[in-house]
């Protein structure tokens, strides 16, 4: 969550946030009695509770100790929570007390270790630095944001809200915390002891007489009942009967007895060839599998859903779309694409935002506090989001594929959809390996329009760079600002092409190991007083250099097809970069490849060499898919150092480029830097698809100068591979995963570091397949820098599990 915190806001603002005063008086709070100093946190949780319990200023709610009840979904306890009475009596036999928690509460016995940092003189938020983001980077400041991140997270993940509270204990100090999908708005420290004060009371007084949706809820969420939670479980009973092949996938685990079931109402307009009445509909939902190991960005969560209108299984997604000019919402694209007949899509029933009771759209709050006030401090780039759900016909994820030709055919599709899409007018923007999946006849259908802009039109969208970072193309990697063409939807496609080959199909004995880093290369740079992030120049190498066409596999035609691919890739690569070097444009620049740039635009060569492959009489026999040869990786060390290292790094970019407060109009005109947050979806976002995938390797981050924002001539890139021997610094977050953020299956399953994507237990990579085993490969490269390189957990909030005490 780099840049994505807020604050110091004032108290008066921050409670306003809630709801408006009331005209009773707020009774007073007694906490004289909690201590404070070096000793047991423990100590302070019984008085503190007593002291909130008995004042009357939420007699709906009651204050427990969780710190001794590990949930069983995520493994979390939280010092205390507040719940309300209802509930609360349930809590210590529940095996899902975050399920049911309003408020998470975590205490610290220090000041010292405050996740955040105070204001130079207490009450004035003003005092502090400007330079320096209000994050705190101490060891245990490190470990005690780490916690209240994963709470906030949990709890909007498990109970669909759209914002959560929480309360931050240091010793006689605390702060409230205002959490959505955009980021988190943190507030003023203050004395909660000395009686000074009574915020603390103030802030649980209104919460007792806030509205359900003020505290966060979706009113359109509804816990099932016992009658409809067996509908759920029959359908997918039945389902797996059919497919048995699944009984050991992600599927099964949907129906955990573990996990709350509920009631979603999903209002939006039907498909134009639907039957579905279109207004609102009801589909009963479970243990989603594609789930968020981030708080901030799309956040979707797939789900296997009992459609009560449909009497069928069906796949519901929820996400949070970014919500900027010129970027539709994904049933608008839809609609544009059933018009003019696109080919290869999902069956979309119904899809729509979510609407609050009031009729507006639920969406996200953090963005609107972050520049233009008095305690303004560096953030990234924080976009508004509305939630947005869409629900479909079953699909399956690409790594499904039985065999090479079915891989083959499934990117020939894909390309075909991007062709037709763009006559008509509108580009994906987000081709990755989530996105790209099976029908239930195994044919390629490209998915999740949610990122898709019409390229008639203009607006703030089309001037930010977004998609899944693996699987972006090398000038949109190069460059943040970019506007997106049809070119790099189509240089996306090669890159899932290329990379689900190198995970589920073997290589033959004459094959070059692969060079697996050139998917998560990232470099750090400052433009327009943000941080933002490039890459592509180990994709662009190995792709000149034919790199690629050393990789060969045991299926001929798969490998043919790479290499014709990677042709015309690397030729449309040099005569970009011939070009530019030449000053001359596309029209009148005479070069022996330019034909792949006329093929890269048109597609249709590519798809007659693709139609030509799937023709060839020389494909393997039987299924020759195999288990993941490059499983993602559960375990990283050393966090807190780089975690130090990254924020040092962060503060003195902002010195170096003379950051100070920016007038607001200076601030929105900048605002087209990346953050990569959201934009990339690092944890952010997750990949939407309706079943969990995979999660490549830790992205490498090395400090480099400020690149050109165009795309590298021949000489830049001669100048940037002998300059790129330096020790990189791991990035401090997971950048976006081609196939999962998410987390592992079952009731392993546990939250981690937010942002980090990290896993306990069953990971995407290890779930059963009936496929033949690999031959033995050769290691796949963990880093291609040896040089005092440093792994590190993937996330700016490093921390210790969840459960664990300081």
């Amino acid at each position: 969550m780099t840049g994505h915190f807020v604050g110091e806001i004032p108290l008066n603002v921050f409670v306003d946030l809630l709801r408006p005063a009331l005209d009773s008086p707020t009774p007073n709070v007694d906490f004289s009695e909690v201590p404070q100093g070096r000793g047991k946190e423990g100590s302070m949780y019984l008085p503190f509770m007593e002291a909130i319990n008995k004042s009357q200023c939420c007699p709906s709610f009651v204050l427990q100790d969780t710190s001794t009840r590990k949930d069983t979904i995520t493994q979390a306890k939280p010092d205390c929570g507040l719940f309300h009475s209802s509930v609360a009596n349930k809590v210590h036999s529940s095996k899902y007390p975050m399920a049911m928690m309003d408020v998470p509460v975590e205490m610290k016995p220090q000041a010292s270790q405050d996740a955040f940092k105070p204001a130079m003189n207490e009450g004035d938020a003003v005092g502090k630095e400007k330079e320096e983001p209000i994050t705190n980077m101490t060891n245990r400041s490190i470990d005690h944001r780490g916690q209240q991140i994963d709470y906030a997270a949990q709890v909007l993940t498990l109970q669909h809200r759209s914002h959560v509270f929480s309360i931050s204990i240091i010793g006689h100090h605390a702060r409230l915390i205002r959490w959505d999908r955009a980021g988190a708005l943190v507030s003023e420290r203050f004395n909660y002891v000395d009686g000074s004060s009574n915020w603390l009371g103030e802030f649980l007084f209104r919460y007792e007489h806030a509205t359900p949706e003020q505290r966060g809820y979706d009113v359109n969420v509804q816990k099932a009942t016992h009658r409809e939670i067996q509908l759920l479980k029959t359908g997918v009973n039945e389902y797996l009967e059919k497919f048995p092949m699944y009984k050991e996938s992600e599927l099964a685990a949907t129906v955990n007895n573990s996990y709350p079931s509920y009631k979603v109402r999903v209002h939006g307009e039907a498909a134009a060839d639907s039957s579905h009445p279109g207004v609102v509909n009801e589909y009963i939902i479970c243990q989603p599998f594609t789930e968020v190991s981030s708080l901030c960005g799309r956040a979707t969560q797939g789900y296997l859903a009992w459609g009560v209108f449909e009497n069928d299984l069906v796949f519901l997604k929820d996400t949070w779309r970014t919500d900027l000019e010129g970027v539709m919402s994904e049933a608008a694209v839809y609609a544009v694409l059933q018009k003019n007949f696109v080919p290869f899509l999902p069956s979309v029933l119904v899809s729509g935002d979510v609407c609050l009771s009031t009729g507006h759209v639920q969406c996200t709050l953090t963005q609107d506090y972050a520049e233009g006030y008095a305690w303004s401090r560096p953030t990234a780039w924080l976009r508004r989001h509305v939630r947005h759900r869409v629900v479909q016909h079953l699909a399956l994820p690409l790594r499904m594929v039985r065999n090479s030709k079915e891989l083959v055919r499934a990117i020939r599709n894909v390309l075909e959809v991007i062709k037709r899409a763009h006559e008509a007018n509108i580009l994906h923007r987000d081709i990755s390996a989530g996105n790209i999946m099976l029908d239930k006849d195994f044919n390629g259908i490209l998915n999740d329009w949610d990122h898709a802009i019409n390229t008639l039109n203009t607006g703030e969208g089309h001037a930010y760079r977004t998609g899944t970072w693996q699987f972006m193309s090398i000038p949109v990697l190069q460059n943040a600002k970019k506007v997106h063409t049809i070119h790099d939807d189509v240089e996306s496609a090669f890159w899932v092409f290329y990379y689900t080959a190198l995970h589920y199909f073997s290589r033959d004995a004459t094959s070059a190991a692969p060079i697996m880093d050139i998917f998560d290369e990232c470099h750090e740079v400052v433009e327009d007083h943000r941080l933002v992030y490039e890459g592509g120049l180990q994709k662009l190498s190995t792709m000149i250099s034919r790199k690629i066409q050393a990789i060969t596999f045991e299926s001929k035609p798969l490998t043919r097809a790479i290499h014709r691919f990677a042709t015309i890739l690397s030729r449309y690569h040099r005569f970009c970069s011939d070009m530019l070097e030449e000053g001359a444009d596309t029209v009148s620049f005479d070069h022996p490849f330019k034909k792949a740039a006329t093929s890269m635009e048109r597609v249709d060569d590519i798809l007659e060499m693709f139609d030509d492959t799937i023709a060839s009489s020389d494909w393997p026999e039987g299924d020759d898919a195999v288990e993941d040869q490059y499983p993602k990786k559960t375990k990283m060390d050393t966090h807190r150092d780089i975690d130090k290292a990254l924020h040092e790094s962060f503060k003195q970019s902002y010195q170096s480029a003379n950051f100070a407060a920016v007038p607001p109009a200076q601030q929105a005109s900048s605002s087209s830097a990346l953050d990569p947050s959201a934009s990339l979806d690092p944890a952010s976002e997750l990949p939407s698809s309706p079943l969990l995938r995979d999660q490549p390797s830790t992205a490498n981050v090395k400090r480099s100068p400020l690149p050109t924002t165009q795309p590298r001539s021949s000489k830049a890139l001669r100048e940037g591979l002998r300059s790129s021997t330096r020790a990189p610094i791991h990035h401090a977050k997971s950048l976006p995963v081609g196939s999962s953020a998410g987390l592992s299956t079952g009731t392993k399953r546990a939250h981690k570091d937010e942002g980090a994507g990290l896993e306990e237990g069953t990971s995407a990579g290890s779930v059963k397949r009936t496929r033949r085993a690999p031959k033995e490969m050769s290691p796949p490269s963990s880093t291609r820098y040896n040089t005092r390189s440093r792994t590190r957990q993937a996330s700016e909030e490093g921390k210790k599990k969840s459960g664990t005490r300081s």
